[in-house]
């Protein structure tokens, strides 16, 4: 049976080639209080953009520093 795992993946903005991914283990209630879902996604399934917003609550998630200006970071959700 397919499972699905949550990653946030990060690009470079220049040339939006992958860099890599960290994969995290979170609760939907905390997602929803990260991302507002969109429509007809109440899972979390597609693809949402870490930004500003988002910021503070994805580098405690990684214990690690967001360089947006240097990458574009997503949440993913692939099926493993």
């Amino acid at each position: 049976m397919l499972e699905n795992e949550r990653v946030i993946a990060y690009y470079e903005k220049q040339s939006d080639k992958f860099v890599d991914e960290y994969v995290i283990e979170i609760d939907l209630d905390i997602l929803s209080n990260i991302w507002i879902a969109y429509e007809g996604d109440p899972l979390y399934y597609k693809i949402y953009p870490v930004g500003e917003g988002q910021r503070g609550e994805v580098e405690k998630i990684l214990c690690k520093k967001l360089e947006l200006e240097k990458y574009d970071y997503f949440l993913e959700c692939h099926s493993v």
